[in-house]
């Protein structure tokens, strides 16, 4: 909710401000902060809770580099071979 709208997409804004929208609603801090660092099992689960709440069936993670890790809520599995 709190990423720069001219380089990211729409569709991830909409998950970031619905996790951010509920955690307001709830009094959840760690989905209504600006900036979080997190351990990986905290970012899984604050993954599943973006797939939840955004109706996303799936969580997937890849490495960035050594120490880091994007982790991504997605809606529907795509495949290329």
């Amino acid at each position: 909710w709190a990423f720069p709208e001219d380089w990211t997409a729409p569709a991830a804004l909409e998950v970031a401000k619905t996790v951010h929208a509920e955690g307001v609603k709830h009094g959840w801090q760690a989905v209504t902060e600006k900036y979080l660092a997190v351990d990986e099992d905290e970012a899984w689960h604050l993954t599943e809770l973006a797939a939840h709440f955004s109706k996303m069936p799936l969580v997937y993670r890849a490495k960035v580099n050594k120490k880091n890790w994007h982790f991504f809520a997605i809606e529907r599995p795509t495949w290329t071979n």
